[in-house]
């Protein structure tokens, strides 16, 4: 991040539904990492959300084992 921003971090299915959710945070400037469990979802395609100041990001997420 450039600077300190407000940040949170959504998984969703592929039709919207939000299946987990890390709580909105004000994070300082820098590298930002946040680790998920998703250990209790099935294997698939998933979305994850990153809304950063109120921008979101979008990005595929396949799981398999």
């Amino acid at each position: 991040l450039s600077k300190t921003a407000d940040l949170s971090v959504s998984v969703l299915s592929l039709d919207g539904k939000v299946l987990l959710q890390i709580p909105q945070k004000t994070v300082n400037e820098g590298k930002y990492e946040q680790n998920i469990n998703i250990d209790n979802l099935a294997d698939g395609s998933y979305l994850v959300a990153v809304k950063v100041d109120g921008t979101t990001y979008t990005k595929t997420l396949v799981k398999q084992n």
